[in-house]
């Protein structure tokens, strides 16, 4: 599950990870952006396995080429962790 540090979006990441946690799903948290803070990475660990990638978020990008590298990111962290299904 992609989730970033400066937003709304880290709540919602997880909470969501952990009720799915709670009906015996597990979570990856692929992380894109500034790097979470000591509290909410522990926080994040608490659910499910955390990875930062190098990459920025969209809004945060210089231009479109910073993004470029964003699919085989995640591609090769679903494929680490064997994965099922990504939501972005």
């Amino acid at each position: 599950m992609t989730i970033d540090a400066v937003g709304g979006v880290w709540r919602y990441a997880v909470d969501l990870a952990g009720a799915l946690r709670a009906n015996g799903v597990e979570t990856v948290f692929a992380g894109l952006g500034p790097a979470p803070s000591a509290n909410q990475r522990a926080e994040a660990e608490a659910i499910g396995a955390i990875e930062w990638l190098d990459a920025p978020l969209d809004w945060m990008a210089k231009d479109e080429a910073e993004l470029d590298a964003l699919p085989r990111l995640i591609s090769e962290l679903a494929d680490r962790h064997r994965v099922d299904l990504v939501h972005l």
